[in-house]
C-alpha cells in the first residue's frame, strides 16, 4: 500500500520534469520507481525515451524489449522502429514499423510525425550526410501507411518529399493520382505546377497554376509560379506583373531574380540591377536567419546565378572593374561553370584585352564546347587580330 503510494508520488514528480524537459531529474524519479516495481510500464516507457534522447539507444532498446515482452503496444514499437533507423539497422526498423500498424489501436497522427522526423526538415537537404538515408526512411514509412489505409495525406506528403528529392517525374505522378481522386487543394496545384516547372513542361506548369489560383488567388507560390511559366514561355509583360504581385503577397528572392532577368531583357540596366540588389539582400537576410551561421550553410544557400546575373548587368552598364571581380569569385567557387569564364572574357574583349579573354574563351569552350556566345566572341577577335 506504502509502495503504490510512493510510487504514485514518484511518478507525478517524474513527469513533471519530463514535461519539462529536465531528463535527468526525471531519470532520477522514474530509477526510483523501477526499484520499486520494474516492471512499471509507464517508467519504462519515459525511460527509455530519456536514455534515447541522450544518445544512449542500445540502453534504451534493451527497456522497450522488456516492455514489448510482457504488453506489447504501438508507442514502443514506434520508438523501437525509429532506434533501429537510427543505428542503421533498416530490417528491424521495418519490422516494428510494421507491428505498430497491425496494432488494434493505431493512432494514425502519431505514424505521421515519425514520417515528418525523418523526413520534416527541408534544410537537411542541404546539410546532412544523413539526408538520402533520412529520406529513404520517411518514404518507406509513407508506403507502408498507404498500402495499410490508401491515405491520401500520406500520398500529398510523399508527393512533397519525392519533389525535394528531384524525384519530379514520380511526384507529378502520384500528385496525378491524388488529384483523379477529386481532391481540389490549391497547394496540390502549386506542387504539381513546380513539378512541371522543374520538367520544363511550361504550357502545362501554366495550366496547373492557373488551377490553384482558382482556388486560392491569394497564394505567393502559385503567382510565383505563373509567372515563371509564363516567363520562360516568353510572356514576359505578363509575367512581370504576376511577379510583382507575388512580391506584394510576400517578397521573395525568386521573384526579385527573375523581375532582374526581364529588365535585362528589356535592356533596363539600372532597374535590373535594382531588382537583383534587392534579391542577394533578401537572400543573404535569409542566410542570416538560420539558426547555424556555419560556412556549409553558407556555401549551400548562396544562390550564385543571383551573382552572375548582377555580373552581367554590370557588365551592360559597362561597369567593367565590378563585373570583372564579381567574375573572379564566381570563378573560385564554380570553376567547372562555363558561363563565369565566357562573362570573364566578354569583359576582357570590351577592356580591349584580347589575348587574356582568348584564354578564358578557350577555358569556356572546354566546358562547353557548343557556346555560341564563347564562339562567336573568338571569332570576333580572330578577325581583330588577322584582318
Amino acid at each position: 500500500m506504502l509502495s503504490n503510494l510512493k510510487i504514485k508520488i514518484l511518478l507525478k514528480n517524474a513527469k513533471k520534469f519530463f514535461d519539462e524537459g529536465d531528463f535527468d531529474e526525471a531519470l532520477i524519479n522514474f530509477d526510483k520507481i523501477l526499484l520499486l516495481d520494474n516492471t512499471n510500464e509507464e517508467a519504462l516507457y519515459k525511460k527509455a525515451f530519456i536514455l534515447y534522447k541522450k544518445n544512449r539507444i542500445c540502453e534504451a532498446i534493451n527497456l522497450l524489449h522488456r516492455i514489448i515482452d510482457h504488453n506489447p503496444d504501438e508507442e514502443s514499437f514506434l520508438l523501437l522502429g525509429r532506434l533501429y533507423f537510427l543505428i542503421g539497422d533498416y530490417e528491424k526498423g521495418i519490422v516494428y514499423y510494421t507491428l505498430a500498424l497491425n496494432e488494434d489501436v493505431f493512432n494514425l497522427s502519431e505514424y505521421i510525425d515519425e514520417i515528418l522526423f525523418f523526413g520534416g526538415d527541408w534544410e537537411l537537404k542541404y546539410i546532412s550526410k544523413d539526408f538520402k538515408r533520412f529520406s529513404k526512411y520517411s518514404l518507406v514509412l509513407c508506403d507502408l501507411i498507404i498500402d495499410r489505409y490508401d491515405d491520401i495525406g500520406t500520398k500529398i506528403w510523399k508527393a512533397y518529399k519525392l519533389y525535394s528529392l528531384n524525384c519530379f517525374e514520380e511526384s507529378l505522378e502520384l500528385i496525378n493520382e491524388v488529384i483523379n481522386l477529386g481532391q481540389e487543394d490549391y497547394s496540390i496545384y502549386y506542387l504539381k505546377s513546380a513539378n512541371l516547372i522543374e520538367l520544363t513542361l511550361f504550357k502545362e506548369a501554366l495550366d496547373a497554376s492557373e488551377k490553384g489560383l482558382s482556388l486560392n488567388s491569394e497564394d505567393v507560390l502559385l503567382n510565383q509560379n505563373k509567372a515563371i511559366a509564363l516567363y520562360h514561355l516568353g510572356i514576359f509583360d505578363e509575367s512581370f506583373e504576376f511577379f510583382k504581385k507575388s512580391i506584394d503577397l510576400d517578397e521573395t528572392t525568386n521573384s526579385y531574380f527573375f523581375l532582374s532577368r526581364i529588365e535585362l531583357i528589356n535592356k533596363n540596366f539600372k532597374k535590373s540591377l535594382d531588382y537583383i540588389n534587392k534579391a542577394i539582400e533578401l537572400q543573404l537576410n535569409n542566410f542570416h536567419d538560420l539558426k547555424d551561421s556555419s560556412i556549409e550553410f553558407y556555401n549551400v544557400f548562396i544562390n550564385y546565378d543571383q551573382f552572375l546575373l548582377k555580373s552581367l548587368i554590370l557588365y551592360n552598364l559597362n561597369e567593367f572593374d565590378e563585373a570583372n571581380m564579381l567574375c573572379d569569385c564566381l570563378i573560385e567557387k564554380e570553376p567547372e561553370n562555363a558561363k563565369n569564364y565566357c562573362l570573364k572574357a566578354m569583359i576582357l574583349f570590351e577592356e580591349g584585352k584580347y589575348e587574356e579573354s582568348l584564354g578564358f574563351i578557350q577555358k569556356t569552350l572546354d566546358l562547353n564546347p557548343d557556346c555560341e556566345d564563347a564562339i562567336e566572341l573568338k571569332e570576333k577577335i580572330e578577325s581583330i587580330n588577322c584582318p
